[in-house]
């Protein structure tokens, strides 16, 4: 055997030559993993949460303007609107109606809306129905609202959005 080939027989055989990590290495990197996962837990709670709450609000501003645009175009030549039920200690939710109000509106056209539990409904500005309720319907041709405010929907952990109806009839997230 020629020097080049002892050399290297000497190296693949000699166990302090091996290549590989140690366990301090690998416990940096799994401290490392730790601390970053840990960080990043809280970012993606909040964006869950306002996933949550701009998701849902958007859907209660389309289901407002359907019920405008539905009384415009005279449906079923009826008048529609939108009835949000408030229960201060249960689950909210929200009905798509046709009719001129939802205590005479003709329950088989119902499109009930549940809201998912930590999200709420509050109002300042909206003429109440009832204890808490609030029913917004539009006139037929027109679309102009019998009732004009701001809603806010607010979500338990955190964050609000609120959503407004003016007199013309327009309605616009805040």
């Amino acid at each position: 055997m020629s020097g080049k080939e002892l050399n290297l027989q000497s190296k693949i055989c000699n166990p302090k030559s091996k290549k590989g990590f140690t366990l301090v290495e690998l416990l940096v990197v799994i401290a490392i993993t730790i601390i970053l996962a840990g960080a990043a837990v809280p970012i993606y709670g909040g964006l869950q949460v306002s996933g949550q709450l701009n998701e849902t609000n958007s859907q209660i501003v389309q289901t407002l303007r359907i019920a405008r645009q539905r009384s415009i175009s005279r449906v079923n030549d009826a008048t529609h609107g939108v009835y949000f039920e408030i229960d201060p200690i249960g689950d909210d939710s929200y009905t798509l109606y046709q009719g001129s109000s939802y205590a005479t509106r003709m329950v088989g056209y119902d499109q009930v809306f549940a809201i998912d539990n930590p999200l709420s409904f509050s109002t300042t500005d909206f003429i109440l129905t009832g204890s808490q309720d609030v029913d917004i319907n539009f006139s037929k041709g027109f679309g102009e609202p019998d009732n004009t405010g701001t809603m806010t929907l607010t979500h338990s952990v955190s964050g609000s959005n609120s959503f407004s109806v003016n007199s013309i009839g327009k309605i616009e997230e805040n």
